[in-house]
Parts: C-alpha cells; sequence; structure tokens
C-alpha cells in the first residue's frame, strides 16, 4: 500500500517556494555559526550532533533564498528565521532535515521525521483516537509499524506548524488523521485546519511528514 524507497533518496514534493535538505552526515561545529555554537554547548555528544545536522540543513535550505545567518531560538525552543522566511527543523536517529519558505507562500511550516517502528502499540491509547485505531487493527502487524508511525508524524508536524502562530500546546486526540489509500487528511477545528498541503515520504527506515498552511 506505501511506496518504500531508500533513505538516501528522500523525495518530497514540494510547492514553489519551498525548499528541503536532508543529512546523515556527521557535522562539525565548523559549519555553524558562533552564536549557534553557543546555544548548544552543555548538549551531551549525540544531541549536540542532532543540532549541529538540524542548522546545517536549515542554512543550505536559506543558502537558496540568498539568505546567511545564524538560527537562533525564542525563550520557548522555537528557531528565529529571517525576515519573509518560515522553516521547520527536525531529526531522528541519525537522520535530520529542514524545510523553509517564503513567506507570501506559506503560512507555517511543520517538519517531522520519525524513525519507523518507534510507536509501540502500548502507547495507541494515549497518542491515537479510536477511530485511528479502529484504522491500524484493520492492517497487518507490518503496515502497523509504518502507519502508526506515519500517523504519529503527522500529528507532531501538524503541532510544530502551528504553535509559533498559536502558542497554543495540544493534546494527541485534538486532531484526527484520516487516510485514505496514500490521501492523508488531518480532521481538526480551527482557522489553522484549512488550506494545509500534507507531504510525506516513507522510505525503508523513516517517517518524514511535512504539513504546510498555505498562504491563498
Amino acid at each position: 500500500m506505501l511506496l518504500i524507497t531508500s533513505y538516501f533518496m528522500i523525495s518530497l514534493k514540494l510547492p514553489g517556494g519551498v525548499v528541503s535538505h536532508f543529512t546523515t552526515a556527521d557535522i562539525r561545529e565548523s559549519e555553524l555559526y558562533d552564536e549557534e555554537i553557543a546555544l548548544c554547548n552543555q548538549y551531551e555528544a549525540t544531541r549536540q550532533l542532532d543540532f549541529n545536522r538540524g542548522r546545517y540543513c536549515a542554512h543550505q535550505c536559506l543558502g537558496h533564498f540568498g539568505k546567511h545567518q545564524a538560527i537562533l531560538k525564542d525563550e520557548d525552543g522555537v528557531p528565529l528565521w529571517p525576515s519573509e522566511i518560515k522553516g521547520s527543523i527536525s531529526h531522528s536517529f541519525g537522520l535530520a532535515g529542514a524545510v523553509v519558505a517564503l513567506e507570501k507562500e506559506i503560512v507555517a511550516v511543520g517538519l517531522d521525521i520519525e524513525r519507523i517502528g518507534r510507536i509501540d502499540r502500548d502507547l495507541w491509547n494515549v497518542l491515537f483516537t479510536e477511530k485511528e485505531i479502529e484504522y491500524l487493527n484493520q492492517h497487518s502487524f507490518n503496515d502497523q509499524r509504518q502507519l502508526s508511525t506515519l500517523i504519529f508524524s503527522v500529528k507532531e508536524a501538524y503541532f510544530k506548524m502551528q504553535y509559533p502562530v498559536t502558542r497554543k500546546g495540544m493534546e494527541f486526540d485534538d486532531l484526527e488523521i484520516e487516510m485514505n489509500g496514500n490521501e492523508v487528511k488531518i480532521n481538526t477545528m480551527g482557522e489553522l485546519s484549512r488550506e494545509l498541503k500534507i507531504i510525506t515520504d516513507i522510505t525503508d527506515i523513516y517517517v518524514i511528514c511535512l504539513v504546510l498552511k498555505m498562504n491563498i
């Protein structure tokens, strides 16, 4: 049912004005700005490498738009992007990525990367609605591993998209993910649920999900 690809060939079908970059490379601090290094100098080694990868990917995206500056963060930990730019950064188990968009095209961006198999069945009642669990139970164990990761990732990407705009936390049952073949739909209340574009890619190891609030 789901297309499996190599995780070295991540393929997100992005609209105009949106760019992405992903890496599994060991990015050194020399690739970052001094101000960014200061943000993570107390991190343990694995978390610091994740941070380095994420910022490196973000800089590759910003360079596409001629933007070259440190990406700091606010008091809530949300990355601070240059003017006229929206973006999101994510990382999971060795893979990091960033998606950056022009503000005139995109209102808000949420990117999430998840490793397939992390969502144990014991967590379903916490993470998923009754309808989502009913959907998962209709599939084989192998498909459940992918689909549960995908549903969780869509929710995470939506949360990351909406938070910089609303500054409101959300619970996992505040929205419901509806699957129809390869089509993904988010059912939730409020203005931010409108004009959404959901883009996903599933690899041998990861689920990558992008939620865009289009500027229409």
